[in-house]
């Protein structure tokens, strides 16, 4: 739409009023809305300056991090020296905690993996002909009839993999003569490669002596403690066979430990049964030990005493397969020939060493005469040749041909030659590789030749090429022992990996207190303070963003305080008690600066106090009290503390039991940590004693992780709360009962158990708040009262430390919401607010002036032009009538 021409400025009035609206509103938008730009822009600038300081004292808080949680004062700085034949034996690491001094090591032992071989054959594809079931570090191993040599190879390697691997591989070396088994231990240590034989083999035999990695000998399984100890398993819960994977047809079968009968049935008894059996008897005989390999937790029976077999085989079969009895690893064994043909003499008799060699025969061959020639060749185990041609006369014996034999070798390594079952034998004097070789053939003055036979070999080997072994070195006369060559916790707690052994000689070991660490983190909050200090001024001097602030230079304030003032808490006895007596000083400019050299000298002198200086703690006269931690608000200094009440832990006993009796279906417990949340279940078994029972609920709740334990006390079964107090209660329920009543003939009802008492105590007269072992008092404080006694007092100190106080200082300024920064720039985030709200109503009256002052031009035009227009009437007809009258 058109705009009328009114509203054209100066159409009518020729003045350009627009220009003058324009100046009228400018002029007035610079009274009513510059006051207010100036304040907000004054606003944000406190919020940005507020920001910036803001960012100062959190660099600030950074820098007392170290000093109060006391890192910066143990730094390490760790040298390892050479024996006195110049060699270097180890190195350390994790030594930023050890405690510093000089530490005498002398390494007697290097850990080694252990490496066996098992039984040489020509064909490494060729059936063993073995078969049975092994235990290969608590893996259970199948060997089959037709079993290879490569196929018990992929066998073994199978068990190497998964969750619970066997951590024992097997390889196949050959020589090109012979193919053997090698089995290699994936760990170092003294049990590298754990055996156990269920000797389910053709005939009841030992799987693992037919394969080769035992021989015949045997002996208990006896650690350098003097406990017998089984083959470890992966569960405790899981009857022994199942957990070893193996067939256990001859048991049960009974046992004796420290001279008491223990029956065992592996196919229903787990490790946790059996100890639970040998302790009713014989008491803390057996223990379930653990531990962890290759990420998996495994499990083992240790019994100390005596332990042997009541004299039959099933004994001896079952301490075999729980590992028990172990067979001999470290016997060599020598190379063998043996000729294929069982020889003859006289009247067609078996030959022996007096048989003559004229009557020597085999099977319907033609026999021997006088002028027959044996002929000999062939190398000795260490490679030298032998030859032989031996004429037989009337009057020879076999004896007398191999003690020719024998002489043919004697210019090299010996070779034993016997008959046996009238073949010869040839045999290696030296056990291990040999390169012995043989070939034996007789010319009969008739044409023919007496046949030996092929010959059959028996390798030479080493059954164990390399022992597993421990780790073992002396520190400062007390004595270590890993299954690695790194041993955590060795030197002063640092660890400490060792790479060679030379025992009678020592080195030294050197841990140092590394006070420049100390000192730069000293420095660097001198410096953090500095940069606050000249932030403050910065920003509140005339002109700043925080002009006169008295906020901000209150932080400086506060800071100084806890840099002047005396910290409390650290003793009557402290030496060194405020910053300036470590060389921490302001100086007249108001700086802070650390004298260096002072810092040090305290340090040499007294390195605990000048970190007791710094740090957070809390100390209790009484050593059945522990200082925990505190808040923000606990005050420093010494607190009278008495317990009234000590914690307890919810228990539930049972009464003196028979046997436990079977009514049906057997019945289960299961107990339910309040804590925890997780369950444990067991199932009755008839004869149950308490003993039993406690061991496989220890067993069940301890994989669980339920927080409850089961014991036996006063011949009944206790049921107790890891947790003390409230925290801490547990519930018993049954299942299945059928007609056997669980509950009566345990003595512990199906219920909940929630009886343990917190603790209960005053510090300084004011009642503390209990909660287990813990106290906790309303100025923040936490203590832990560990002790029985029902009462007990204790002197207790906090001191919060200079970095403690410093650091509380910037958490006041700094705390989200409540701190001096938030508040002060909430408020003026506020004051933001309502300015922009009053910008907004005065633009609306300036504009709605605006408008007003346009409206009023425009009907000025308006009337203007209206009048122009009457005066050009006007003028046009007064013209039009002195026209007239003229005429």
């Amino acid at each position: 739409m058109t705009a009328p021409l009114s509203s054209f400025q100066g159409l009518a009035s020729n003045i350009q009023w627009r220009d003058l609206v324009d100046q009228i509103i400018e002029l007035e938008t610079s009274r009513a809305l510059g006051p207010i730009s100036r304040n907000l822009l004054a606003a944000n600038a406190r919020v940005e300056g507020w920001g910036a300081l803001g960012a100062v004292v959190s660099k600030v808080r950074d820098s007392l991090k170290a000093l109060q949680d006391g890192t910066a004062f143990r730094t390490r700085s760790a040298t390892v020296g050479t024996t006195g034949t110049g060699r270097s034996l180890g190195a350390i690491s994790n030594f930023g905690t050890a405690a510093p001094g000089r530490y005498q090591v002398e390494v007697q032992n290097l850990a080694q993996s252990e490496k066996l071989t098992g039984t040489a054959v020509a064909d490494p594809t060729a059936d063993l002909v073995v078969s049975g079931r092994i235990s290969i570090n608590g893996v259970a191993v199948t060997i089959e009839t037709g079993d290879s040599l490569n196929r018990v190879r992929d066998k073994i390697n199978a068990a190497n993999t998964g969750s619970a691997a066997s951590r024992v591989s097997a390889s196949i070396v050959g020589n090109g003569s012979s193919s053997r088994l090698v089995l290699n231990a994936d760990a170092t240590g003294a049990n590298g490669i754990e055996l156990a034989d269920d000797r389910s083999g053709t005939g009841g035999t030992s799987t693992l002596e037919a394969l080769g990695f035992i021989d015949s000998t045997r002996r208990l399984n006896t650690g350098t403690d003097g406990r017998v100890r089984s083959t470890r398993v992966s569960s405790t819960t899981l009857a022994a066979a199942a957990a070893l994977g193996v067939n256990t047809a001859t048991t049960p079968a009974t046992i004796l430990v420290n001279g008491r009968s223990i029956a065992i049935d592996l196919e229903t008894d787990s490790i946790t049964d059996i100890v639970a059996r040998i302790n009713a008897l014989s008491v803390n005989a057996a223990k379930v030990e653990t531990e962890t390999d290759g990420g998996t937790t495994w499990s083992r029976i240790a019994i100390a005493g005596s332990v042997v077999g009541d004299g039959s085989t099933a004994a001896n079969t079952l301490l075999e397969t729980l590992g028990m009895r172990v067979g001999g690893r470290t016997s060599a064994v020598r190379q063998v020939l043996t000729t294929g043909t069982a020889l003859t003499g006289f009247g067609g008799a078996t030959a022996t060493g007096a048989t003559l060699l004229a009557d020597l025969g085999a099977g319907s061959s033609a026999g021997m005469q006088a002028g027959d020639v044996i002929t000999l060749s062939g190398t000795d185990g260490a490679g030298a040749a032998a030859t032989l041609s031996y004429t037989v006369s009337g009057t020879d014996t076999v004896d007398d041909l191999i003690g020719a034999i024998e002489s043919a070798f004697s210019g090299g390594r010996a070779v034993d030659v016997s008959i046996v079952n009238g073949q010869l034998t040839f045999a290696d004097s030296v056990t291990g590789e040999s390169r012995l070789d043989v070939t034996l053939s007789a010319g009969l003055q008739g044409g023919g030749t007496l046949d030996f036979g092929a010959n059959t070999t028996q390798f030479g080997r080493v059954r164990q090429l390399s022992a597993g072994e421990d780790a073992r070195i002396v520190v400062d006369g007390a004595l270590f022992v890993g299954r690695t060559n790194t041993i955590a916790g060795a030197v002063g707690g640092g660890t400490l990996t060792i790479s060679g052994e030379e025992p009678g000689s020592t080195f030294d070991v050197t841990v140092s207190a590394t006070p420049e660490t100390s000192v730069d983190g000293v420095q660097s909050f001198a410096t953090a303070y500095n940069e606050l200090l000249a932030a403050v001024a910065k920003e509140t001097k005339a002109g700043g963003r925080l002009a006169n602030a008295s906020s901000a230079r209150a932080i400086l304030g506060a800071l100084k305080g806890s840099l002047l003032n005396d910290m409390q808490g650290l003793g009557d006895g402290a030496r060194y008690n405020r910053a300036g007596s470590v060389g921490l000083e302001l100086q007249r400019d108001g700086t802070l600066k650390l004298d260096a050299d002072k810092f040090r000298a305290a340090l040499a002198s007294d390195a605990r106090g000048v970190e007791a200086l710094f740090g957070t703690g809390g100390s209790s006269s009484n050593g059945n009290v522990q200082f925990v931690g505190s808040d923000g608000v606990s005050p420093a200094g010494v607190y009278a503390l008495a317990v009234t009440q000590a914690a307890t832990r919810s228990a539930a006993t049972g009464s003196v039991m028979s046997p436990y009796v079977i009514g049906g279906t057997p019945a289960t417990m299961t107990v339910t940590g309040e804590g925890s949340g997780r369950s444990a279940t067991i199932t009755f078994a008839s004869g149950d004693t308490p003993a039993i029972l406690a061991a496989r609920l220890q067993a069940a709740l301890g994989e669980q992780s339920v927080g409850v334990s089961a014991s036996v006390v006063g011949g009944a079964l206790r049921l107790t709360s890891d947790a003390y107090g409230s925290p801490g209660g547990f519930t018993v329920s049954y299942g299945d009962p059928g007609g056997e009543d669980p509950a009566a003939q345990l003595g512990i009802a199906a219920a909940v158990f929630d009886n343990g008492i917190d603790a209960a105590g005053t510090l300084n007269g004011v009642a503390l708040t209990g909660s287990g072992q813990l106290l906790t008092a309303v100025n923040g404080i936490v203590l832990r009262y560990t002790g029985l006694d029902a009462s007990a007092t204790s002197t207790v100190r906090f001191a919060r430390g200079l970095a403690g106080s410093l650091s509380r200082s910037a958490d006041l300024v700094l705390n989200a919401g409540t701190g001096t920064i938030a508040l002060q720039q909430t408020s003026a985030q506020t004051g933001i607010a309502s300015l922009e709200r009053r910008e907004v109503d005065v633009q609306a009256r300036l504009d709605r002036r605006r408008e007003s002052l346009v409206a009023q031009f425009v009907r000025m035009e308006s009337l203007l032009s209206r009048l122009q227009s009457q005066g050009q009437y006007l003028t046009s007809q007064i013209g039009a009538i002195n026209a007239s009258n003229g005429n």
